[in-house]
């Protein structure tokens, strides 16, 4: 789901450079990008990024999504991006972008009267509905018969039928390496985008040319995609496949959908600087997708109204329904024109950015967009963005909410079994193409967006915002968009931090001869540098100093189940792993990708204040436990939940304060408190459920957590090491889910020689004692039968919610499999950049070897940690 576009603000609005301020608030727009003597030295950055999208809940006529197990649709990505020159003339861009959702969407829309119809009549999905004698969605009231006829109604409601899929996460890489003459540059690029279902490789080609003395810049590019889709139908069992046969076969159990589509682009723009306070830009774009462009989750449902069918007295008609799978034309030709104009309003030292765009595609989709945005200074570096936004499209020509055919049934020829719809011939059909997927329907949206910006001095800058925005058809400009049933709001939060990698701040850095850094003319400073897996191993030299820190922690666990220390088999896990229930499912192997962005303020020489916030992702596999094992015992596995689980978002909030204790020739103490706020989730769910993904699978700890440390650091001549002492301490009796982690203990010791004046290698030990999980997750309200009624001829089941625990599946969702001893060996190399734009930057690199592990339970075998961290002083 892509986040919402946005004019980047200016970096500088100074009354004494108008022209200047212009151009940099110019630079966001791709045309000026690295066009103009200024953008060469802009481009030497690396930004941070983090946004949360998350909708409303839709209107679903009476049903709640809490009655039904849903939970809205949540979006986290986290972006990071490097922008450098490696000579005079080259400059190279590396962006990494991970994304993770969960939560329910349409899978298609129907009368309202035909659910009402379901319910009655008790079956298992909507098969048909009745209309009066004017063809209108009727609702009967079951218990009105007078002897001819039944009470009706008018119902002209439509109502989205939804689904839930298991939290994926898509992650992607890129690059783009430019070269640059005096007035024109030329750069290629590519990367790859990799999601369980969706696997795209991209190129791209492109450049700029400057003319009338650089006040224009004429921009180029073009593009390729591929992609590969390989989607499994399970959310859609119940819906026709007929008309994709040849696109589907069994893939790990599952009915599998392999499609492959391409797309080429091409896009021309002309930027003009009009004068020293005003820039117009005026571009247009043509892309040409082919292939299988249909969403396999989407479905619609046709409705068949036979003309030669039986109608009683009561004049009412029976329109049968099919659920198929989308069908869209093979191939779609889009354009888009656009305009932006930004002007510097120099009496208010501000800009005004206005920007219009309009889209064609012969799908017959006309769409408007036009944003507004005000980018006011307000002093001390600070910046305030208030925007607006409105978007109307028109409906594409094979879009309805479902689709009505005045014929009968088409049925293939076949056996007929009763209670399942027989496979439709789609020969017979007077359409080929239909979708009822509500981003392809007439609408319009209309949102507003605050930002706030604070530049630092030294180099960095911090902006955050939220954006919230309505779509609703009632918006569509001209009207005749949507029904209200489709209607959704969303926000969106975000932060962003960058640092200018040729700030003048850096200029004065020089590596020291031990592999430290110190300011041109001052002593060299006497810190010491752990490796990179050591946290909190070192304060800042002076009060006011700033540095800014990015550590990825990639954490391996897979080959097989341990139970204490040694290898536990399937029937083992299936008997003796599921508390008092028997496994039916186990990981096979898990990921964990934690994000770590630290911020630290020198206080004084001898304590440092460090702001920290995690971006956690989590991915475990799973299996079947061994198939022949549970027939011997005579088990029936539940219903499958998911082969895949993954949860994704921001993860907890920590302050921690350094304070100096001890500070001799070649020595150092310092000690550590720290505080962490439970800000990441302790409540991801499975799809399509209210049981609870598993405990290491949340993205926090839920609770206030006391983070204390010693941390003692030596060196002599070539030689350093250190140790350091830590632990977590929970500071509530349970989380809002119900439960608690456990308390944390580790020990650290490490040593380091310097290779270099700029590189140095070191071998670290490291013991950790993991308490395991305190209580468990909350009861939830779960449907169970407990009787039945008469309701006209029909006995329907009774259901009434019972509190019921979150169900166990395998050992990952045991309180009993989690926690443990672990003892790990590290290796690792920390470097200095020496010179250029990036000197006195820190970059360290560490592999921990599993030792030895006695967990509690049975738990995934530990394969290793990768650790790398990158410190910048600002």
């Amino acid at each position: 789901m892509a986040a919402t576009e946005r004019d980047q603000p200016p970096t500088a609005l100074k009354a004494p450079g108008a022209l200047r301020a212009l151009t940099a608030a110019a630079l966001a727009l791709p045309g000026l990008m690295a066009s103009h003597g200024v953008a060469a030295e802009d481009s030497n950055e690396a930004t941070l990024n983090y946004h949360h999208y998350a909708e409303g809940e839709r209107d679903l006529e009476g049903r709640t999504y809490k009655s039904l197990n849903l939970r809205p649709i949540e979006v986290d990505s986290l972006a990071l991006a490097v922008r450098n020159t490696l000579a005079d003339r080259w400059r190279f861009a590396l962006n990494y972008t991970q994304d993770t959702w969960s939560g329910a969407t349409p899978v298609l829309s129907v009368p309202q009267a035909a659910i009402n119809e379901q319910i009655v009549s008790g079956a298992s999905a909507p098969l048909a509905y009745l209309t009066d004698s004017k063809h209108r969605p009727v609702d009967v009231d079951p218990d009105s018969f007078d002897g001819q006829k039944f009470k009706t109604a008018e119902d002209a409601r439509l109502v989205h039928l939804m689904a839930s899929a298991s939290p994926e996460t898509r992650r992607q890489v890129d690059g783009r390496l430019d070269y640059g003459w005096d007035r024109a540059s030329l750069g290629v690029g590519g990367g790859v985008s990799e999601e369980p279902d969706y696997h795209s490789g991209f190129l791209n080609v492109g450049g700029t040319f400057d003319f009338n003395q650089k006040r224009t810049t004429l921009a180029w590019g073009s593009s390729y995609t591929v992609s590969n889709i390989n989607a499994s139908l399970d959310a859609n069992a119940a819906a026709d496949w007929g008309a994709y046969l040849g696109y589907i076969r069994e893939s790990r159990g599952h009915n599998t959908l392999f499609g492959q589509r391409h797309d080429v682009g091409a896009t021309l723009s002309v930027t003009h600087i009009i004068d020293k306070n005003s820039l117009i830009e005026a571009g247009m774009g043509y892309t040409r997708s082919s292939g299988f462009l249909e969403n396999p989750y989407k479905a619609t449902m046709l409705a068949f109204d036979d003309p030669n069918q039986f109608v009683d007295a009561s004049g009412l008609r029976t329109v049968q329904l099919r659920g198929v799978l989308e069908q869209r034309p093979g191939s779609r030709d889009q354009f888009n024109w656009n305009v932006r104009y930004v002007d510097y309003i120099a009496p208010l030292d501000a800009a005004l950015h206005a920007d219009y765009r309009f889209y064609h595609d012969d799908w017959g989709i006309n769409a408007h967009t036009i944003n507004l945005s005000w980018h006011q200074p307000l002093g001390g570096g600070w910046m305030l963005v208030p925007g607006t936004r409105y978007y109307s499209q028109s409906r594409a020509d094979f879009y309805a909410p479902y689709f009505l055919f005045n014929q009968e049934y088409p049925a293939m020829p076949g056996p007929i079994f009763p209670g399942v719809p027989r496979p439709l011939d789609f020969s017979k059909l007077a359409r080929r193409d239909f979708s009822s997927d509500a981003r392809l329907s007439g609408f319009g949206s209309i949102g507003g967006e605050l930002a706030v910006s604070r530049e630092f001095s030294k180099g960095a800058k911090l902006e955050i915002g939220a954006d919230y925005s309505v779509h609703a058809g009632s918006l569509k400009l001209g009207g005749g968009g949507e029904k209200s049933f489709a209607d959704v709001d969303s926000y969106v939060v975000y932060a962003t931090l960058a640092m200018d990698l040729s700030a003048p701040a850096l200029a004065g850095v020089l590596p020291h001869a031990d592999g430290e850094t110190a300011d041109a003319g001052k002593a060299p400073l006497r810190l010491r540098r752990a490796p990179a897996g050591v946290q909190w191993d070192h304060l800042l030299a002076a009060e006011g100093d700033m540095e800014v820190g990015y550590h990825f922690n990639y954490d391996m666990r897979g080959n097989g189940i341990q139970h204490g220390g040694r290898r536990a088999g399937d029937t083992e896990i299936i008997t003796s792993a599921c508390e008092d229930t028997l496994c039916s499912l186990t990981p096979r192997d898990s990921d964990t990708h934690v994000s770590t962005v630290d911020f630290m303020l020198g206080l004084s020489p001898r304590a440092t204040m460090i702001l920290s916030a995690d971006y956690v992702n989590h991915d475990i596999a799973l299996r079947d436990l061994d198939v022949d094992v549970q027939d011997a015992l005579g088990i029936i596995p539940p219903p499958r939940v998911s082969y895949t689980r993954s949860a994704g978002g921001l993860g907890d909030v920590s302050l921690h304060f350094l304070y100096g204790l001890v500070e001799a020739s070649g020595h150092e103490v310092h000690a550590g408190l720290g505080f962490s706020a439970p800000t990441g989730s302790v409540e991801k769910r499975l799809a399509g459920s209210r049981d609870f993904s598993a405990y290491d699978s949340q993205l926090g700890s839920g609770t206030w957590d006391f983070h204390p440390s010693l941390t003692y650091s030596g060196e002599l001549l070539r030689f350093a090491w250190g140790t350091q002492l830590s632990g977590i301490k929970r500071m509530e009796a349970s989380n809002d889910a119900g439960y608690r982690l456990g308390d944390q203990f580790q020990a650290t010791t490490w040593g380091s020689v310097r290779l270099t004046d700029w590189l140095s290698a070191s071998i670290r030990g490291q013991y950790t004692n993991q308490g395991g999980v305190h209580g468990r997750f909350d009861a939830h309200a779960a449907p169970q039968v407990t009787g039945t009624r008469l309701v006209g001829a029909e006995t329907q089941e009774v259901f009434e919610y019972v509190d019921t625990p979150s169900a166990i599946y395998g050992p990952m969702d045991s309180t009993d499999s989690t926690g443990g001893q672990s003892w790990d060996v590290g290796f690792g190399v920390n470097a200095v950049v020496p010179s250029g734009l990036l000197r006195g930057n820190r970059v360290s690199v560490e592999w921990l070897e599993p030792v030895a592990d006695h967990f509690n339970g049975y738990q995934l075998e530990r394969q290793g940690s990768l650790q790398l961290r990158w410190d910048l002083p600002l």
